[in-house]
């Protein structure tokens, strides 16, 4: 059997407490022999019960653990989430919200390839480390814009951004494609691509 740390910690611990309040409590032993009996139990359960490893330990694949992907996973559910919300409120234009609804669907889609085959975000680490973020810093821009009273020159710049929004869907349909294929190559590039394009329209 075996346990990760915090919960052979906790178990050791709940057997001594027991062994404890049973010796010095129901038997009347004095209460230094008790202890002493109790932390031979603690002892005896750690020796017992191996330590499992941590997922920041556990390798996956090289330099790829698995609270990397937990975390990962995560933080794509998080960001489909807050576009799925976004999308839903009444003073987004449509054609927007579809996209963002579209690309909230793309991003739940390409993590559950995340978890299905984790090879997936070892070729696809920017997506998550960068050009997420990046997407929700944009489309938080949107919003905030389209939330306003607008003057022409913001009129001008809120329908350059949705247009940006509305223009990587495409780029993460192909990302979602590769990870379905299991075509690393294509997917490092799709990435790649998306990452260019990001980098064009922030210059």
């Amino acid at each position: 059997m075996s346990l990760k740390e915090t919960w052979r910690q906790l178990l050791a611990g709940i057997f001594a407490a027991a062994t404890f309040a049973l010796i010095y409590l129901v038997f009347a032993l004095q209460w230094l022999p008790a202890l002493g009996i109790a932390l031979a139990i603690y002892i005896a359960t750690l020796l017992l019960i191996e330590r499992a490893p941590e997922d920041n330990e556990v390798y996956l694949h090289e330099n790829l653990t698995q609270y990397d992907l937990d975390k990962a996973v995560l933080y794509c559910r998080q960001a489909a989430k807050k576009l799925q919300y976004i999308s839903d409120m009444s003073h987004i234009d449509r054609d927007t919200a579809k996209a963002m609804n579209s690309l909230s669907n793309l991003i739940n889609h390409i993590a559950d390839n995340y978890k299905d085959d984790p090879r997936d975000l070892k070729h696809s680490l920017s997506l998550v480390n960068h050009y997420l973020p990046r997407l929700l810093s944009i489309v938080q821009s949107f919003e905030s814009l389209s939330n306003k009273s607008l003057t022409r020159e913001s009129q001008h710049r809120l329908r350059h951004v949705g247009e940006q929004i509305r223009g990587y869907v495409p780029y993460f349909q192909s990302i979602y494609d590769a990870c379905l294929e299991n075509d690393f190559k294509r997917l490092e590039l799709e990435t790649g691509v998306l990452g260019d394009v990001m980098k064009i329209e922030t210059r």
